[in-house]
């Protein structure tokens, strides 16, 4: 144990701002106090010993945090830090010893060979691109735009066509749909409706980081169906205590570097209700099946919502939690399972 180490386990980030007389409110929600924040992009997590910015997906300790608030460097921070929190020669006894913390998944993921995609530009969507993709999936407005001003949806251009992506802080994977609800083409005449930015991490599950400091985390398939979680969300005024995870693909397991953001969590798993294909497989499925697996095993409580035997108001099957929107308003509100999906 160092003297770092012991001040940090002394002196955390709202006593350190109480100290030096920052002009911010530590919080689970709060502002990120180095720069203008208006959308408290902000969050003290790990009982106040760490401070993740939402906007860059940084996650830092108390004397980092104090040497960007205070613009110092590092090793300047550092030494006020021991100072501040009371660590004096001799505090730290030669023999202690202390089992060395894992670091943050994020700072795993990072100190690998990967290295994060290009994007597009991307633009925060206006009035008229929320309403208009809310429109074309059958979504609330108030829903998509939830998912607009927690930085998960923007606008981008593709091939000079307009197109609304998904993406998160960490800006490891970006999918892009085009907001004319038609496919993309291929040189070769096939279709396909999303598609995702060259270098993504496709596997990462979109969301988890922001997750953490949620009780609750719905788990969907897809980028319509992220959206969806969003919708329903806010139908049920379930804002503080449930936060969307996706998975942009059926065929990706969950990396290792993101499992620990769900150690605690509670878990509900949105299934693709599939038919077999030609070789009787039925990727929904044996996706939701895995990803219960990893959770489970990961330490979260995991449990998976039947959407199975559900019509849409058009008569058709329910296959997806996007879907589920689209039932008619009697058989939503008449069913308390239903009404209630994101409260769990």
């Amino acid at each position: 144990m160092t003297p770092l180490d012991l001040a940090k386990e002394r002196l955390d980030i709202p006593r350190l701002a109480e100290l030096r007389g920052w002009d911010w409110t530590p919080g689970k929600t709060c502002r990120i106090p180095y720069k203008q924040d208006r959308n408290a992009s902000g969050s003290v997590m790990e009982d106040g010993r760490l401070f993740h910015d939402f906007t860059s997906g940084a996650t830092m300790d108390a004397p980092a945090l104090l040497a960007l608030v205070e613009g110092m460097a590092n090793n300047a921070a550092c030494k006020l830090f021991i100072e501040l929190a009371g660590v004096k020669p001799g505090d730290v006894p030669r023999d202690s010893r202390r089992p060395q913390s894992s670091p943050p998944a994020m700072v795993q993921a990072a100190a690998t060979s990967r290295v994060k995609p290009r994007l597009p530009y991307l633009a925060k969507p206006g009035p008229d691109d929320v309403a208009r993709i809310a429109a074309l999936r059958g979504l609330s407005v108030e829903g998509v735009a939830l998912a607009a001003r927690r930085g998960f949806l923007y606008m981008a251009t593709l091939n000079n066509r307009r197109c609304w992506a998904l993406t998160d802080p960490s800006r490891w994977l970006c999918q892009l749909r085009p907001l004319d609800g038609k496919p993309f083409v291929k040189q070769d005449g096939g279709k396909f409706k999303a598609r995702t930015c060259k270098g993504s991490w496709g596997a990462w599950p979109l969301g988890c980081i922001e997750a953490k400091r949620f009780a609750s985390v719905a788990f969907v398939e897809g980028g319509g169906d992220f959206l969806a979680a969003f919708h329903f969300i806010h139908l049920e005024d379930a804002g503080s205590t449930c936060a969307p995870v996706g998975m942009l693909g059926a065929g990706h397991r969950i990396p290792d570097a993101a499992l620990t953001y769900f150690q605690r969590k509670r878990v509900r798993i949105f299934a693709h209700v599939d038919e077999p294909n030609p070789r009787g497989e039925r990727p929904g499925w044996e996706a939701a099946a895995r990803w219960e697996a990893q959770l489970t095993e990961a330490g979260a409580r995991v449990t998976t919502f039947d959407l199975s035997g559900l019509t849409q108001s058009d008569g058709s099957p329910v296959g997806d939690l996007n879907d589920l929107a689209r039932i008619s308003a009697e058989d939503f509100e008449g069913d308390p399972e239903l009404s209630a999906v994101m409260t769990f």
